[in-house]
């Protein structure tokens, strides 16, 4: 067995339920001896794919393998990367799952999975909105710096739109923070009468939102038989998943 399938078959043991192993029991489930396990363990640490736990003296996955992982999503599309998310979601939601990326004053629907359900949006690809007056706009603006949202402010002002903009900077700021703050945007959608729409941000390596995922349903559904909690939950948990899966790494609770 070459040296490189063995780092690599090393890799393939730790999972989920054995997030760490001992050099004996790598060994065991390698079937090779405990000094060519040692070479390899030795070596995989030394380059940071592998950690050494002080106490047990067991090893873990470490950073650099995570770095492999993330490299390679680079390279993919983030609409290929999204489309799992947003058939999972559109699945537990029962209504078209979205994935809408900012386009200076405006939001462009880029990926959409519908359910197997009798009512769902018929917004397509390439649908575009005035990034203020919806959902996934609201969700993309919330986590622009105050000194980009003033020039897009600005850009929307000078850009007619059937939807007319905040009335004041100070107003559009305020709602940006506060959809930022409460990570998510529920609304009624201005362009397609009866529909509701729910979207949160997704967020690369260094927090930058470059796109969000959106649901949008009739309002009997979303509302009486969802809750804007349920819908929220749902929306907010498949946007964290693909910006986990895009490296952003979500904060631990006291830091």
């Amino acid at each position: 067995m070459p040296g490189l399938q063995r780092g690599l078959s090393i890799f393939a043991l730790f999972d989920n339920e054995t997030p760490s192993l001992s050099l004996s029991e790598i060994a065991r489930r390698l079937k090779l001896s405990r000094s060519t396990v040692f070479r390899l363990l030795y070596t995989l640490e030394q380059f940071g794919y592998l950690a050494k736990t002080r106490n047990t003296g067991e090893f873990s996955l470490a950073a650099n393998v995570l770095s492999l992982g993330f490299n390679f999503l680079c390279q993919l599309p983030i609409t290929q990367i999204a489309q799992p998310v947003l058939k999972t979601l559109a699945e537990q939601a029962q209504a078209a799952a979205h994935l809408v990326i900012l386009d200076r004053h405006e939001t462009g629907h880029v990926a959409r999975v519908t359910p197997v359900a009798p009512l769902v949006s018929n917004l397509q690809i390439g649908t575009r909105r005035p990034v203020h007056a919806v959902a996934s706009g609201r969700m993309l603006l919330a986590h622009k710096p105050e000194e980009e949202l003033i020039g897009l402010y600005q850009l929307i002002r000078d850009n007619s739109s059937p939807i007319a903009p905040p009335s004041s900077l100070k107003t559009f700021l305020a709602t940006a923070t506060a959809d930022r703050n409460r990570g998510y945007a529920y609304s009624r959608t201005a362009f397609e009468p009866g529909l509701m729409s729910c979207a949160s941000a997704v967020l690369n390596h260094v927090g930058e939102a470059v796109a969000a995922i959106t649901v949008v349903g009739p309002k009997e559904h979303m509302d009486a038989e969802l809750g804007e909690k349920v819908i929220a939950t749902l929306v907010c948990k498949a946007a964290s998943m693909l910006s986990v899966q895009l490296g952003y790494q979500v904060a631990k609770p006291g830091r």
